[in-house]
Parts: C-alpha cells; structure tokens; sequence
C-alpha cells in the first residue's frame, strides 16, 4: 500500500514540474515574440529615417500644409482661402483620407496617432 501512494506522490510531482516546465517555455517564448516584434519595429524606424535624409517629400507637404494659414495673413486673400477649404469640403471622402494617410506616413504614423488620442 505505501508502494502505491508513493508512486501516485511521485506522479504528482512529475505533473507539477512538468506543468510549471511549461508555463516557463510559454513565458520565454512569448518575451522572444515580444523582444523581436520590438527589434523589428526598431529596424523599420532607423530604415525609414535613413531614407528620409535625401527626401524633399516632408518639406513639400509642411510647404503645402503652411500655405493657407499663410495666406489668412495676406490681405486679399482670406476669401481664397476660405473659398479653398470649401471646395475641399466637397471632394471625396476617399481623397481627404488619402491625405490623411500621407500626412500620416510623412511624419510618422505615431507622431499622428498619439497627437490624435492624446486626452
């Protein structure tokens, strides 16, 4: 009889290690999965910002994104601008959300997103 009990105490204890063995080789693979979707991240921001370096593309949208607060400045001209915002106002939903997204890719889509759901 006590042959018996030991036996099923040494099944326990082997179930047990076995089971916590697990958890930890879950737990280490879900922090690789984490640390290389981290380094991938990381690449992908140095890649983008080195090919940044040669572009003209920022400037020209800050450039075109500047021109109508400019232009409320200028005497005159106001009413151009005002009359500009309207005509935007009727362009397709799809054309202002392409600039959006191009807004958005040009200075980092975390830069926008974190200005939007700031609270």
């Amino acid at each position: 009889m006590f042959e018996v009990i030991k036996i099923l105490g040494s099944w326990g204890t082997n179930w047990l290690t076995n089971k916590a063995k697990l958890s930890q080789a879950k737990a280490e693979v879900q922090h690789e999965i984490l640390l290389k979707q981290a380094q991938s991240n990381s690449d992908w921001e140095k890649i983008m910002a080195s090919n940044m370096g040669s572009s003209w593309k920022d400037e020209w949208i800050l450039l075109l994104w500047s021109v109508p607060m400019v232009l409320c400045f200028v005497p005159g001209l106001v009413d151009y601008v005002y009359s500009g915002f309207q005509a935007l106002e009727e362009t397709p939903e799809w054309y202002r959300m392409a600039w959006g997204v191009i807004i958005s890719a040009s200075f980092g889509y975390r830069t926008i997103n974190g200005l939007l759901n700031r609270k």
